[in-house]
């Protein structure tokens, strides 16, 4: 009870957090702790803070929960500084909150990049069951405590249906991108990168466009489907109808032939003046 208190106080300002115990586990406040993931593991380079790491085995996981997702390359300064306020964030009783932590490096899991859509320095995303909210990369830990506990990622958009991780775009970005990373390890173009560039580039533009137009003919055919009771009702021919077709067609021909009468009569007109 005591230790709930003291993190409610914490929450309000009244006690500064360089007051508060370093270790969520011994204040056990923390649901995170008690429910550690198997592909969780312990961020050695920051200290003992419990972060999932995302790979190509485990990346669904957060598609069901609450999470707070960090894609970048590790390699990179902002990178850094990132992790630093993942680590504060599940170190520390300001991380007491329940929303899993998950961390992916880009630059050893490239494909990441297509999967997320994650083609920033550092792609910070607030998931919900599968919802995706791309959040500002100028976040600071006590931003993104205050958005989590105060619920302001509703205020946020969620990501474009075809940008989500499930979407066939995203499943086809990341096949182009593991591509790139197979053909650059097998050296079948040299160690000229450009080569390879040059040949996923012609793919992609060959490709993509065959995609969009097979997702358009499909959601075209299942329209025309679903409404295919309502167009036998209305458009079946009779013994004695005329098609719908040649209706249009004698219609069109009757309309021209009315335009050109109407030209000639002006016409007439014009040089009988």
């Amino acid at each position: 009870m005591t230790s709930k208190l003291i993190l409610l106080l914490s929450v309000f300002g009244v006690i500064p957090n360089a007051m508060l115990p370093k270790s969520p586990v011994n204040i056990d406040v923390c649901p995170r702790s008690s429910r550690k993931s198997e592909t969780s593991y312990m961020m050695a380079e920051y200290g003992d803070g419990l972060i999932t790491r995302i790979d190509e085995g485990n990346w669904k996981e957060v598609l069901s929960g609450e999470w707070l997702l960090l894609l970048c390359s590790s390699h990179r300064p902002k990178c850094g500084d990132w992790k630093a306020v993942l680590y504060q964030l599940a170190s520390t009783s300001m991380g007491c909150l329940d929303v899993d932590l998950a961390f992916g490096d880009l630059s050893t899991n490239f494909w990441l990049r297509g999967r997320f859509s994650a083609f920033r320095e550092a792609n910070v995303y607030h998931v919900l069951d599968g919802e995706f909210r791309r959040l500002s990369s100028s976040q600071d830990t006590n931003s993104l405590h205050n958005l989590l506990l105060l619920r302001e990622w509703s205020e946020i958009p969620p990501m474009s249906l075809w940008l989500h991780p499930t979407s066939k775009w995203s499943t086809f970005a990341e096949i182009i991108l593991k591509t790139t990373m197979d053909l650059k390890h097998l050296d079948i173009f040299g160690r000229n990168a450009w080569k390879t560039a040059l040949i996923l580039d012609l793919i992609f533009f060959i490709v993509t466009p065959y995609i969009l137009w097979l997702s358009i003919m499909t959601s075209t055919e299942n329209m025309v489907e679903n409404d295919d009771t309502l167009y036998e009702f209305e458009l079946a021919p009779t013994k004695t109808s005329i098609p719908l077709f040649m209706k249009s067609t004698s219609k069109f021909k009757s309309h021209l032939i009315y335009l050109k009468k109407l030209r000639q009569m002006r016409e007439s007109k014009f040089k009988s003046i």
